[in-house]
Order: structure tokens, then C-alpha cells, then sequence
């Protein structure tokens, strides 16, 4: 009886695949002149143990980059042979969802946002960055680690009124990341102002050589806590020009005991018109809070400043208007 020949495995590796993708082992086997069947399974773990005949394989819990180390039996009647090979497993990014939240705010207001993030390495972890875009740089937040996902949330106070565009960025413990982007427009808070409080007609001449008052209000709006008295003077604008005085002053215009801001402006240095129907004033805090309020204005024609009368255009505002409201 001449000797059997032995089985030749041909495990066709390497072999390469992502991160909780699945790769087909091409295990066969060189046939002998004996026309023996030669059955072969794999050795999936390095551990001697050929447990796994299959040849579709999700290395999902592998953490890549690695060489995953796959070995191929081949069996005759008579005898064995063993080849190995390596499977590389590529890591791949986190990928991130940001949940949908309100696209504009106002100047003070808390931002909050939150994203979501899966990696099919179900054995990666992860750290989170938050870049609010306005110069402060990446702000690290805490994730909320799961298997092969994730969560995170952070929060923000915008005070420039512009648009920003915030990119949320999750790393893996491979230094893989993926990033999410979401714009957010930032708007000047709007206040109720009075154009010369106490008269509720606010008539004005536009070529009066004169000056006339406008007061802002302390207050609560949208959330955001407003103090008049910490005004800027300076960056008072009122229909196109700064403060009269350089500052304004502080006074409780309507009894309720907080202090509110009162400020003058040079009637002819405005680009109020015999049209305007409404006057607006921008600012800013001390705290860097950016505020605008609109309120009516009844335009009189030259030598006729004091005239009486009544009616006129009703209040408006940026957020609502209201003489000695708040």
C-alpha cells in the first residue's frame, strides 16, 4: 500500500476587513490522488480549537487596527494539516447624529445641544468635544458610553449676535473620529423700549435741532434676565447714531423698583423720515448681552414738535412694545 498523501490547506489570506464587517474565509484544500474527502474548519481565535467550519466571520469584537491571527485544518481519512494566516481589522470612526434642536436663539439665551453616535468596534470607547465657534476652542463633555454606541449632551451661552457653526466630534480609544455640524444663528434680544417716556405719541421732528430720550427697561426676556442699568453707553445706536451725552443714566421708569436705562439722541443726527412710523435702538450690556427694541413714533412736520392730537401708529418691537411695560 503506497503512503496517503497528506492534505494541503489553502487558507487564501491574508485578508482584510472593517470593523464589525464580515469577511469570507476561502478555506479549501488541494485534492489528493486518493480522492479522499477532506473536511477543514477554522481556528477563529488563535486558541487550538477548530470550533468554527463556517467561512463567513464578523470580527465585530476586535479591536482595530489589529492582525486577527485565523488558522485553516484540512483532515483526511488518515491524517491533518494546519496553515494559518492573519485577518486585518481595520478600525472605523464613530459616526455622529446630532439631534435636531431650535436654529436660531437670542443673544443670552442657553443653547443646548445633544448627539448621538454608533462604531460598529463594539468594544471601542470614546471622548467627546464640543466647538461652539466662537474662539473658545474644542470644549471636552462627558459621553454616555454604550456597546458600540453612544450619547453626549453639552450647553452654551451665545452673547454675539451672528452665525455659528458648531461641530460636535467623537473620538474612538484608536484616535478615529467622526464629526457633526449644526448651524445656529444668534439674535439681539429683543427688549421694550420707550422713546421719550411718558408721552404716549412720541412725536418727533425730524429737523429739530434738539435732543429726545429713550428709556430701556429692566426685565425677563425669553429667559434671559436683562439689567438696563448695565448698559453699554457706548454701544448705543439709535436709528443710525450713537448717545448724545456719552453715557446714559439709570432711573426706575416704571415703580416696580428695578433701574432701567434712559439715553439721548440728537433728533437731526437720525434716519428718521417723514415715512418712519417706528424708531429701533441696538446695545449691548456690560455682560456682553446684545439687545434691539422698536417703538412707535409720530413724525410732525417743522414748528409742530408739541402738536396734539391722537392716534398715531401702534406700538411695535423686535419683541413687543409697550410704554412703561415690561
Amino acid at each position: 500500500m503506497e503512503p496517503n498523501d497528506p492534505p494541503l490547506p489553502d487558507h487564501a489570506g491574508p485578508y482584510t476587513v472593517d470593523e464589525g464587517s464580515t469577511v469570507e474565509l476561502s478555506g479549501a484544500a488541494s485534492s489528493d490522488e486518493e480522492g479522499d474527502s477532506m473536511p477543514f474548519a477554522w481556528d477563529l481565535d488563535d486558541d487550538g480549537s477548530f470550533e468554527s467550519p463556517g467561512v463567513a466571520v464578523t470580527f465585530s469584537r476586535v479591536d482595530g487596527p489589529a492582525d486577527h491571527t485565523v488558522t485553516l485544518r484540512v483532515c483526511d481519512p488518515y491524517s491533518c494539516a494546519e496553515d494559518s494566516t492573519t485577518v486585518r481589522v481595520n478600525n472605523v470612526a464613530p459616526t455622529v447624529t446630532l439631534v435636531p434642536g431650535a436654529a436660531t436663539n437670542f443673544s443670552g439665551q442657553i443653547h443646548q445641544i445633544t448627539a448621538t453616535f454608533t462604531d460598529p468596534g463594539l468594544i471601542d470607547t470614546h471622548t467627546a468635544t464640543i466647538n461652539w465657534d466662537d474662539g473658545a476652542g474644542d470644549e471636552s463633555v462627558t459621553v454616555t458610553q454604550g456597546t458600540g454606541s453612544g450619547s453626549l449632551s453639552g450647553s452654551h451661552q451665545y452673547l454675539a449676535a451672528r452665525i455659528y457653526n458648531i461641530i460636535v466630534t467623537v473620538t474612538d480609544n484608536d484616535d478615529d473620529s467622526g464629526s457633526a455640524q449644526q448651524v445656529k444663528t444668534v439674535i439681539r434680544l429683543p427688549v421694550f423700549i420707550d422713546i421719550k417716556p411718558g408721552s404716549d405719541r412720541n412725536s418727533i421732528n425730524p429737523g429739530s435741532k434738539g435732543v429726545f430720550p429713550v428709556g430701556v427697561f429692566s426685565g425677563t426676556y425669553a429667559d434671559v434676565v436683562f439689567d438696563a442699568s448695565t448698559i453699554v453707553g457706548s454701544s448705543l445706536v439709535f436709528e443710525e447714531t450713537g448717545i448724545a451725552h456719552g453715557d446714559s443714566h439709570v432711573e426706575d421708569l416704571d415703580g416696580t423698583g428695578s433701574l432701567d436705562s434712559v439715553s439721548h439722541y440728537r433728533t437731526q443726527a437720525t434716519s428718521l423720515t417723514d415715512s418712519s412710523v417706528e424708531g429701533c435702538l441696538t446695545g449691548a450690556t456690560g455682560g456682553g448681552i446684545e439687545f434691539a427694541g422698536c417703538d412707535s413714533v409720530r413724525i410732525v412736520p417743522p414748528g409742530n414738535s408739541n402738536a396734539g392730537g391722537s392716534g398715531g401708529p401702534a406700538p411695535s418691537s423686535v419683541g413687543g412694545s409697550g410704554k412703561g411695560k415690561k
